[in-house]
């Protein structure tokens, strides 16, 4: 069987998490640079909170997508017998780049809720209790943004290895982050803004395909040696 040298699958991990960090780092870039110069438009806080939630989403799915083309790389590739298909298909190189897309999402998330705090309400902790209180969709991005603390703050490998088993059970959760993510900007959007729906079937079918191969599809994989990463 045909073994990727360790070198390549290293110098693909860099270039890949370079390109990555790059990518999705310019959206806070270009935010922090237009406030600097007060080009941001008349309503700042409104901007930065629709461009930082929008763009945590945006990495919430790219964390989903990854393991799911992994996953139909293997597949295509094993019903055309490629001779090196488990290898071709082996996308760990790109998998190891997906804890920092999933921390990117944390960042987005947690500029998003400072942008509420300091810029909406002004760190008025009453305002926030009556927020909370009477606006549910509020109280919906706080426990998405809770949960996605928890995932980031188990990230690590150490945390990995002592956890064991129960660390993939918690890591779950981000499908409920991500519902979560998806009531919220369902609630917060105005009237004829179709992103959300845009976001939810995309989610949707994620999740669909989560579905799938975990019942149709696992046992193929797993009988060719190429069981796709959750």
């Amino acid at each position: 069987m045909y073994s990727m040298p360790f070198s390549l699958q290293k110098n693909k991990v860099i270039v890949a998490k370079c390109f990555i960090f790059l990518c999705l780092s310019y959206p806070a870039a270009q935010l922090f640079y237009t406030y600097s110069q007060n080009t941001i438009g008349t309503n700042p806080h409104k901007t930065i909170m629709g461009v930082t939630g929008e763009w945590g989403f945006i990495c919430l799915l790219l964390s989903l997508l990854v393991s799911s083309l992994r996953r139909w790389l293997c597949l295509f590739l094993r019903a055309l017998k490629v001779k090196f298909g488990r290898r071709l298909a082996d996308w760990n190189w790109i998998i190891r780049c997906r804890r920092m897309i999933g921390l990117f999402c944390f960042f987005y998330a947690s500029l998003h809720l400072a942008a509420y705090l300091w810029l909406d309400i002004g760190l008025d902790w009453e305002e926030l209790y009556y927020d909370v209180k009477d606006r549910p969709f509020i109280l919906v991005g706080i426990s998405g943004w809770l949960i996605l603390t928890l995932l980031a703050l188990t990230s690590p490998n150490i945390c990995m290895r002592k956890m064991g088993r129960y660390w993939r059970t918690l890591h779950r959760f981000v499908y409920l982050a991500a519902v979560l993510a998806c009531l919220h900007f369902y609630w917060l959007a105005k009237l004829g803004d179709n992103r959300p729906v845009i976001f939810t079937l995309l989610l949707a079918i994620l999740l669909l395909d989560r579905i799938l191969f975990s019942t149709i599809f696992s046992n193929t994989l797993k009988d060719d040696g190429m069981e796709a990463k959750r």
